[in-house]
């Protein structure tokens, strides 16, 4: 909670009407009764976690799979909220070690979380 707390207010006080981008493995859900994430949720107008459909979605999609859970995640603030953007888990344990226990043991135990914001 007081990461989120010292993120928050660096991004506000030193970040104001910018296009701030934060990506990264959060260690934690952003779904849970006790939200570490509460300052980004309390302040719904000014950020967003475009991985969030992800974490209420199907666990075949979340980026921490052994666990399994969705621990990695990229806030954005609302300079970008109108911005057309794309975000996924990139499932490459399937695309080229074919089993989720081949690319824990030689890359990650942790899948990539992408965004993309194609050309209008």
């Amino acid at each position: 909670m007081q990461a989120s707390v010292y993120l928050e207010n660096y991004i506000s006080n030193n970040y104001y009407n910018e296009n701030v981008i934060s990506a990264g493995d959060y260690n934690d859900l952003l779904i849970d009764s006790l939200n570490v994430f509460e300052p980004f949720f309390n302040a719904p107008n000014q950020y967003y976690f475009t991985d969030y459909n992800i974490a209420a979605g199907v666990d075949d999609y979340w980026s921490y799979p052994s666990w399994p859970s969705h621990i990695d995640h990229i806030l954005i603030t609302n300079e970008l909220f109108e911005t057309n953007y794309l975000v996924e888990t990139i499932l490459i344990d399937n695309m080229f070690f074919n089993s989720t226990s081949n690319y824990d043991y030689y890359i990650s135990d942790h899948r990539p979380v992408g965004i993309s914001f194609p050309n209008e």
